[in-house]
């Protein structure tokens, strides 16, 4: 799961959002829950894809709204699952996704968690991925904050790709 050069030539630290202050930095709360909800639609769509070309009867858009949506398989680790017994995503990639939904789950679930770079446990959910072990002596001098956006990227490149790692 190596970085792309694209990926790695992204802006980690120019984007601000809800909760943002003049250094660049951004509430991780806010950009984990929002990354993961864009995340999901990106399965979704590319899931909703695959089992049309499964089952041609199969309607894209009422996959998406019946499965994705508002159906059993709506959240990040279910859809990460699926993909990876459709075929659709590596093991790896399956990996990274559910650890990052278990980042956007302890943020929504415990609001006393603190930025990445003031929680360790938090940021070790990052430090745990095949995107940071595998990219680690491009990442390790990156702060919290950038590495957060690089998992990110790659997530949603590696998905927009179609590429199975």
């Amino acid at each position: 799961m190596k970085l792309s050069p694209r990926t790695l030539s992204l802006p980690t630290g120019q984007i601000t959002i809800h909760g943002g202050n003049s250094f660049g930095e951004i509430d991780h709360r806010s950009a984990i829950i929002t990354s993961v909800a864009d995340l999901e639609i990106d399965l979704a769509e590319m899931l909703a894809k695959r089992l049309h070309v499964i089952n041609a009867a199969v309607d894209i858009d009422s996959a998406k709204l019946d499965l994705f949506i508002n159906g059993p398989v709506s959240s990040l680790k279910k859809m990460a699952d699926l993909a990876f017994y459709l075929g659709t995503v590596g093991q790896k990639t399956r990996h990274d996704l559910r650890k990052y939904s278990n980042l956007r789950d302890r943020y929504a679930h415990d609001r006393n968690r603190l930025q990445l770079q003031d929680d360790s446990e938090m940021f070790k959910l990052l430090k745990d991925t095949y995107t940071y072990r595998e990219n680690k002596d491009l990442l390790v001098s990156d702060n919290p904050q950038a590495v957060m956006y690089r998992v990110y990227q790659n997530l949603k490149e590696i998905i927009a790709s179609g590429r199975v790692e």
